[in-house]
């Protein structure tokens, strides 16, 4: 499924076993993506798995990625990506369910449940309340919001982050809002980096579980180490064991009553 259109929807399709899953290109303003399961899609090529689950760029208006189950692809589930011909601005990313993508390429080599990248940077982008996992005892997989660059402005709000070998990446942004998020993994935790010291950023009420690294500009820390360099997370609450209990979600579908 390719799109150039504003205001394109797709909702509540399934999607699978294709080269690529949905590509929403920049020139499909407000467009939305809304309830649809996408899983085993790309190939195996000799470097490494390709294809995503959800490829898409945007210029005007804004982008809504909602609710979508998005996994076992051979290389990213929701990329968010382009070159500096294209553009990655204004997307609204919310209620998502992205696991274990990669897992299909030879060697299951864990790529990205979700990435945001451009080499012109990222701006306003809003990922909130996603579900994102990646089977913990692999140690492989990552979630990367920016890379170093000049990004702008980033809302990452009550999403969890499950498993993975980094399983947050955020780096060079102008402007962080990084709440209410829970994160586990035996691995890194989190992996910051900016060329300039951040001002501003809101970083605070997050739940850790696992080892308790962190990263810092390549350095690692643990929490106290990452609240002492930093000033973010003095109210986070770190749990040095995996999550106990069956954590149970409910997503009423807005297209389709009783889903």
């Amino acid at each position: 499924v390719d799109t150039w259109a504003p205001g394109t929807k797709l909702i509540n399709n399934i999607i699978h076993d294709t080269r690529l899953g949905p590509a929403m290109w920049k020139e499909a303003s407000d467009a939305e993506a809304y309830g649809n399961i996408v899983y085993n899609n790309g190939f195996q090529a000799s470097d490494r798995g390709h294809g995503h689950g959800f490829y898409v760029q945007n210029e005007t208006g804004t982008m809504n990625i909602a609710n979508n189950i998005v996994f076992d692809q051979f290389d990213n589930g929701l990329q968010f990506y382009g070159s500096g011909a294209a553009s990655e601005k204004n997307f609204i990313v919310q209620g998502n369910i992205s696991f274990n993508n990669g897992s299909i390429s030879t060697n299951s080599a864990m790529a990205d449940d979700v990435i945001f990248v451009n080499t012109n940077g990222v701006s306003g982008v809003q990922l909130l309340n996603n579900y994102f996992y990646f089977t913990p005892q692999l140690g492989r997989g990552y979630n990367e919001m920016g890379w170093p660059g000049p990004n702008q402005d980033i809302v990452v709000k009550g999403n969890y982050f499950i498993g993975g070998f980094q399983p947050v990446v955020i780096s060079d942004w102008a402007s962080v809002v990084f709440q209410n998020n829970t994160i586990y993994t035996d691995e890194y935790l989190m992996a910051f980096a900016t060329a300039n010291p951040p001002t501003g950023y809101i970083w605070d009420s997050n739940n850790y579980y696992g080892n308790g690294i962190f990263s810092y500009n390549g350095t690692g820390t643990f929490l106290s180490g990452w609240q002492g360099w930093t000033g973010y997370d003095l109210h986070s609450v770190f749990s040095s064991h995996a999550p106990t209990g069956v954590w149970t979600f409910v997503q009423p579908n807005k297209y389709e009553t009783g889903r």
